[in-house]
């Protein structure tokens, strides 16, 4: 969650909401009140945004005339946001002119385009977890529909061996050209796998 502190009241309300996503174990959340003593903040911060699959933003004048996160936070989240590697959702809980900047471009909550004018508006922080519950769903139904790399290699080595088995025993030539072909091929699918298994890794669902 990317928040300036003077929104703390709309941060309270927005963690006391999505616990309720927590427990059915939809997302777990993540913002810089959790960082512990003695950890470095700008690090924990900056691991948590390249960990994330969905990122929240608080708008608020407070927070869009912060220069850390203006310039720190959002830039890093917008990039991948834009790359489709993690969801983005703008959260109204103040008025502010947003319209020109580059986060506006992503759909806010709460639907109607008014901001949380009061951080106790129950009412208004179920509209906004119904719609996070909404793109958490649509990323898991995103994710599964990825390829994934390892089943396409294993698919290409029975392939190889299909192949070689098929030739008549005298045709060497054609096995030893098919090999070639399919050697090119399966470097290409290992690469994909390795940067797969590092994104994999790497990836830690951050919910919020």
């Amino acid at each position: 969650i990317v928040y300036a502190h003077e929104d703390a009241a709309f941060l309270r309300h927005l963690e006391l909401h999505l616990r309720i996503l927590q427990i059915v174990q939809v997302i777990d959340q993540w913002h810089d009140g959790l960082i512990v003593p003695g950890e470095r903040w700008n690090d924990a911060i900056h691991r948590a945004l390249e960990q994330a699959e969905l990122v929240l933003v608080l708008v608020s004048v407070h927070s869009m005339s912060s220069s850390y996160i203006m310039t720190e936070e959002l830039p890093s989240a917008l990039t991948k946001a834009a790359n489709g590697q993690i969801g983005l959702i703008p959260i109204l809980v103040g008025k502010v002119d947003w319209e020109s900047l580059p986060i506006s471009e992503h759909q806010a909550l709460p639907n109607t385009g008014v901001p949380i004018s009061n951080a106790e508006d129950d009412g208004a922080w179920v509209e906004v977890i119904r719609g996070i519950r909404l793109a958490c769903a649509t990323l898991r139904k995103q994710e599964a529909t990825k390829i994934d790399p390892l089943e396409i290699t294993r698919d290409q080595s029975s392939l190889v061996s299909a192949r070689v088995q098929e030739n008549r025993p005298g045709n060497w030539l054609k096995d030893l050209e098919w090999l070639a072909h399919d050697r090119k091929e399966l470097e290409g699918q290992l690469q994909n796998l390795r940067a797969h298994l590092s994104d994999r890794e790497s990836s830690q669902p951050l919910g919020s």
